[in-house]
């Protein structure tokens, strides 16, 4: 018999990404508001993506990747869409089960009719947003 700690081990670094969410500090959220849209923009580039949002917007930096995932013979995976479409929990018997996964992760300011910042969140799909979070630490006080 198995033990289930090392069943868990591949799936854990599979799911990694979901796991290190980066916490936009309280210190982050002080140092953006009511801050013009565009001194976000320069720290993170043009938004992929601008939606309306009341009378203000929603801007959305995103970063994704696909990547090639495979899981070895005689793991449990449960949770995953991998069987025809179908959400299923099975044991994998036989090869290995090779599949392309695209991960993503957000960052968003949700803005005012003045375009000042009321909000910055983050939004995670298995790939951290650590790179683009870094970006809005403020610059150390002199």
């Amino acid at each position: 018999m198995r033990h289930p700690v090392l069943f868990s081990i591949p799936l854990a670094a599979l799911l990694y990404g979901c796991a290190t969410n980066p916490v936009l500090s309280p210190q982050v959220q002080n140092y953006w508001q009511a801050r013009p849209v565009h001194e976000l923009e320069r720290q993170l580039g043009t938004a992929s993506q601008i939606d309306p949002q009341g009378s203000g917007k929603k801007y959305i930096w995103t970063q994704e990747y696909t990547r090639r995932v495979t899981i070895a013979p005689g793991h449990k995976v449960a949770g995953f869409k991998m069987v025809n479409g179908r959400n299923v929990a099975t044991t994998i018997n036989g090869p290995a089960i090779k599949n392309l996964q695209t991960v993503s992760c957000q960052i968003t300011a949700t803005t005012n009719a003045r375009n000042e910042i009321v909000e910055i969140g983050s939004h995670l799909n298995g790939l951290s947003c650590h790179s683009l979070a870094a970006k809005l630490y403020p610059p150390p006080a002199r």
